[in-house]
């Protein structure tokens, strides 16, 4: 186990440093990849942001390319889908803003747009949940998902 060791003023006896997450200034025990929970959940949705924006590169609703962001479809509560490639379209800033407070708008146009079905069948593996959260963010930091 690899860690820093260090002496103690008082005994002189040598203690090995707990790991802490590779972010500055963070004292957290890191759980994959280096990184905190926090600091795990922040860069593989950062990682997950880009690639959304990157592979639709304008806004599904109006075509718009300034101020883009990832909108999920079913919520990123449900870690299950929150890293699914599935469950988000690039939107700007506008529609983005409208749908999130038209949730029965968002989902009628949704499966206009996915197909009939998409909604309810997103919302089904949603609610199964998943084992692991941590895998799925460990593999948006790894970098496999990256387009040009």
């Amino acid at each position: 186990m690899s860690g820093i060791l260090r002496a103690t003023k008082a005994t002189g006896d040598m203690r090995q440093k707990a790991p802490r997450c590779s972010v500055r200034r963070c004292k957290r025990r890191p759980v994959k990849v280096g990184l905190c929970n926090t600091h795990l959940l922040r860069e593989a949705d950062a990682a997950f942001s880009q690639f959304i924006r990157r592979r639709d590169r304008s806004c599904w609703r109006c075509g718009s390319r300034d101020g883009l962001q990832c909108m999920h479809i079913i919520s990123r509560r449900y870690r299950a889908l929150r890293w699914d490639e599935r469950n988000a379209v690039a939107g700007c800033l506008k529609c983005h803003t409208y749908f999130t407070h038209r949730p029965l708008e968002w989902e009628a146009w949704i499966d206009s747009k996915l197909g009939a079905g998409t909604w309810a069948q997103l919302r089904k593996e949603a609610l199964a949940g998943v084992m692991d959260w941590r895998e799925l963010a460990a593999e948006w930091i790894g970098g496999d998902n990256a387009t040009d």
